[in-house]
């Protein structure tokens, strides 16, 4: 399922982000009969990040969030906010 959301960067700067989500499938439990399935993570793929009409790369922008000692990749972040709108 593709998806458009607005990101706001630690900046205040706002990035528009389009993605693909592809849901990820539970496990099912072995039995006697069957041998079971691992469960699949859900796959989330950044397909544009535009500034104002234009193609930006974000690649290796980290930042910290208020109150926290880790730093946090500014991709990672847009692929769990991507989840976030997915799930709503």
């Amino acid at each position: 399922m593709s998806l458009d959301f607005e990101y706001e960067l630690p900046s205040g700067q706002a990035v528009l982000v389009e993605a693909e989500v592809t849901e990820g499938m539970k496990g099912m439990a072995q039995t006697t009969e069957f041998a079971g399935e691992p469960e699949e993570d859900p796959e989330i793929e950044l397909l544009s990040l535009t500034v104002d009409g234009v193609d930006v790369d974000l690649y290796g922008l980290w930042f910290r969030k208020p109150f926290a000692t880790d730093m946090v990749n500014v991709l990672d972040d847009m692929k769990d906010r991507a989840w976030e709108k997915y799930n709503d």
